[in-house]
């Protein structure tokens, strides 16, 4: 994991809890190594360092292919889960569609 994979994953391990939620690190989805699944919202949680601007096409074939499997993949830069943490575990949490 990369330091804000790392720091975003702590988090939600500390919060998930609030909404009922299990995330996982890095399981293989429809052929993707998505960051973080939580299967029963069907919610995919990416982290995107700089790489990823040179890459917006493929993210949007890998996010069409993703959705096409039942995912919703919601995406943050390092910058944010780094400078942001709990904004951004607040975000993905609101995401959980559980009980």
């Amino acid at each position: 994991m990369t330091k804000s994979e790392e720091t975003i994953w702590i988090a939600l391990k500390r919060r998930q809890w609030e909404v009922g939620a299990e995330f996982e690190p890095q399981q293989v989805i429809a052929g993707y190594i998505p960051d973080f699944v939580e299967r029963e919202s069907m919610l995919i949680v990416e982290i995107d360092g700089k790489i990823h601007d040179r890459m917006k096409k493929k993210d949007a074939i890998r996010t069409v292919n993703l959705n096409s499997a039942g995912y919703t993949v919601i995406r943050y830069t390092n910058e944010e889960a780094l400078h942001r943490t709990e904004q951004v575990v607040d975000d993905i949490l609101s995401h959980c569609n559980h009980s």
